[in-house]
């Protein structure tokens, strides 16, 4: 039991050093990409939600 956990964790190693991690800038670039189209997507949404609304409001008083 104790050399199968053993050998497990040998083999989790050696696949993890196969891994190619992504230069640290080019991770906090793509970090900043999705922080900045949230933030668009929620403005949108949001102003949508306003107009949409102000105009039920109209229309049913």
């Amino acid at each position: 039991m104790i050399t199968k956990i053993k050998r497990y964790f040998t083999e989790v190693k050696m696949e993890w050093n196969k891994v190619s991690k992504p230069p640290y800038r080019e991770v906090w670039g793509s970090t900043g990409v999705v922080i900045v189209a949230t933030a668009i997507l929620a403005f949108y949404l949001g102003f949508l939600d306003f107009i949409l609304g102000k105009l039920r409001m109209l229309y049913f008083g």
